[in-house]
């Protein structure tokens, strides 16, 4: 069973009930979502880990970051609450294997994304709402048939970004994750997953 992740997730579960994530995408647009991007080699075993922690979220309900604040938004009546869309930042550290774009657009068409930024940090992002963005790590052998694997998510709005300081920006943080995963037939599962750290906002 997964365990909470600190008071900051734990929170939202009271605030808002939350529906899967929807990329509402044709086909077309799912490609055009991945287009432009750096492409890296299929990886199934890293893929299918990566895809073990995104289902958490869709299938499972857990609450992302972006999630929590959009919960808090609309404890304090700024929004109609509602589940934040979620996107994966493309961009990783140049030591570490790029991404497979056509993993990326089926993530995008099974709805366990809804789309990527392929800027260098989420502040540089064009989304113009309130998104989780996440940095998956590279999978790591943990213990025999177990995988860890470190995430980042930021919850954020980029466009407040070049706002004066204002309220909303209480309404943004950085969250650094710990999982570990283990093999389920031809896929993995989460075992556990802990909050390594919280931040400030992120930008």
């Amino acid at each position: 069973m997964t365990r909470p992740w600190g008071k900051l997730l734990i929170a939202a579960a009271a605030l808002a009930p939350l529906s899967c994530a929807s990329s509402g995408m044709r086909p077309d647009d799912v490609s055009a979502a991945v287009a432009g991007v750096p492409d890296g080699p299929a990886r199934p075993e890293q893929q299918a880990v990566w895809e073990g922690i995104l289902r958490q979220y869709r299938d499972r309900r857990v609450h992302t970051s972006g999630d929590v604040m959009k919960s808090l938004q609309a404890f304090f009546r700024l929004n109609e609450g509602g589940r934040a869309p979620t996107y994966l930042l493309w961009i990783r550290d140049s030591q570490l294997p790029p991404f497979n774009r056509e993993w990326g657009q089926e993530m995008i068409r099974q709805r366990l994304l809804d789309g990527v930024c392929a800027a260098t940090r989420p502040a540089d992002c064009p989304q113009r709402e309130l998104v989780t963005y996440i940095s998956l790590g590279e999978p790591q052998q943990f213990r025999e048939n177990e995988r860890e694997v470190h995430t980042y998510e930021a919850a954020l709005n980029p466009t407040t970004c070049t706002r004066k300081p204002n309220l909303r920006f209480v309404f943004q943080t950085q969250i650094w994750l710990r999982w570990w995963l283990t093999p389920a037939g031809g896929s993995y599962e989460v075992a556990e997953a802990v909050l390594d750290r919280r931040g400030g906002p992120p930008c």
